[in-house]
């Protein structure tokens, strides 16, 4: 059996855990053994720690490498000695060294995985740091995968590296008639048309450029039934909160925090918007090409996240009407389900994923 440790920051509702989560439910656990090293403490991915103890595997919280990085070199040290085949690390930016620098002290291989193509938070000093550690990074014994081309680039400078795409399960994600009534019954909607998105309240996904665009709908179409329904937690969602209740748009905008059963909002959406400044590649975008949906996206997105050819990108510097017309026109009826149908045996079909990732840690 291959034993491989998961190195990430945290187990809650993002595109790496989503690539994680689809692995885990789908790989042959008498083959693959994950165990998982985090550090924030809160896991918001309830389903994900559920299947993690259903597998077998191990949550170990290690301390934020911010607050003492010898000790979290200390506490990964002593994880490894168990023994892993693969150190798989997942990363937005090189900030952290520290499970790089550890990991190449032991036998097993390691994995670098890039998943953005900017570091979130932190700002120059940040970046300066990615710039430093991801010479770390060019040894030619660490194994380099990305999320998409982009998010290559940024984290490998110039050297070589597998994409390897996320990937959906189409049947979980196929459009639920039942799943939408579900979720409308439970937030009190009838015939309203509902804008929806996914993501962490943090300034990379731009909530609050959502929340100008819905206020701008609400103004020019008074009259179309609309409500804008935001899952996700984060530190900004306060303020967006607060944002949604100043621009007198409140009543119309359902805050649902952390999900764990995401496919059954994508059916309850009737089209998806994602503003992202910038993204590694939007997972949550083929996931809701997956439920038939029709995508409106800035144009800092990758042209990869398009399967389906339903995905609109604007540029964030338009005039904020151009966004007001694009969702107007996706809330058009669709044939959610001849949407849905272009992404079988596609790149991002779940199980061309396990293939490739038995593939690499065999």
């Amino acid at each position: 059996m291959k034993r491989i440790l998961h190195v990430i920051h945290g187990l809650n509702v993002g595109g790496a855990e989503t690539f994680i989560y689809n692995i885990l439910r789908n790989i042959d656990s008498s083959e693959y053994h994950f165990d998982f090293a985090i550090q924030n403490p809160e896991i918001g991915h309830k389903a994900f720690k559920k299947l993690i103890e259903e597998k077998g595997g191990k949550i170990y919280i290690i301390t934020d490498f911010r607050i003492n990085i010898l000790k979290q070199y200390r506490e990964l040290s002593s994880i490894l000695k168990s023994g892993y085949d693969y150190v798989h690390i997942h990363m937005n930016a090189f900030v952290n060294p520290v499970p790089a620098v550890v990991a190449s002290k032991f036998p097993g291989k390691v994995i670098i995985h890039s998943h953005n193509t900017h570091n979130g938070s932190g700002g120059t000093p940040a970046r300066l740091l990615h710039l430093l550690n991801r010479r770390l990074c060019m040894k030619k014994d660490f194994i380099r995968l990305a999320c998409g081309t982009d998010a290559g680039k940024w984290m490998f400078r110039g050297k070589d590296f597998t994409v390897v795409n996320n990937a959906v399960d189409l049947d979980r994600f196929r459009y639920n008639v039942e799943a939408s009534r579900n979720i409308r019954r439970k937030y009190g909607l009838t015939d309203e048309l509902v804008i929806g998105h996914m993501g962490r309240f943090v300034p990379e996904k731009n909530q609050k450029f959502i929340i100008g665009l819905f206020t701008r709908l609400k103004q020019e179409y008074p009259l179309l039934k609309t409500k804008l329904m935001l899952c996700g937690d984060g530190p900004m969602k306060k303020e967006i909160m607060e944002f949604a209740e100043s621009s007198g748009i409140i009543q119309d905008v359902i805050f649902t925090g952390n999900i764990s059963e995401p496919q059954d909002y994508y059916s309850a959406f009737d089209c998806f918007l994602l503003p992202s400044w910038f993204e590694g590649l939007a997972f949550v975008a083929v996931e809701a090409q997956a439920a038939g949906l029709k995508v409106i996206a800035s144009d800092t997105n990758t042209s990869e996240i398009d399967v389906t050819g339903n995905v609109r990108f604007l540029s964030l510097g338009n005039d904020v009407s151009a966004w007001v017309d694009a969702v107007k026109h996706a809330l058009a009826p669709t044939d959610r389900k001849k949407n849905a149908g272009r992404l079988a045996g596609s790149k991002y079909d779940l199980s061309s994923l396990t293939r490739t990732m038995e593939t690499i840690y065999a």
